[in-house]
């Protein structure tokens, strides 16, 4: 499924004000979401660790604290791709005079 979603990206149809930008949250928007998901998954096995003193749940953990930086580097760099063509004024940086 992975190698074919460029192709069904590719033939998605151009959305009519963002046009080929809009593509780009294909990737962001699950990026986030596992990224989210892996957060929460870090707190509850950390929550578990600090409780049980459990070597499973502080492994699990660390691999959740690892996926959040991972799928988090991700969802930012996509974001500055999505942002970027719109002009500062999007982005929040103070317009050139």
């Amino acid at each position: 499924m992975f190698a074919v979603s460029p192709f069904l990206i590719d033939a998605a149809p151009y959305e009519s004000t963002m046009g080929l930008i809009q593509k780009i949250f294909y990737y962001h928007v699950p990026s986030a979401m596992v990224m989210f998901a892996s957060a929460f998954v870090c707190g509850i096995a950390s929550a578990i660790y600090l409780a049980k003193r459990s070597p499973t749940a502080d492994r699990v953990a660390i691999a959740g604290a690892e996926l959040v930086v991972v799928f988090g580097l991700i969802a930012v760099f996509l974001a500055s791709a999505i942002l970027l063509p719109l002009g500062p004024s999007h982005t929040g940086m103070p317009m050139s005079p």
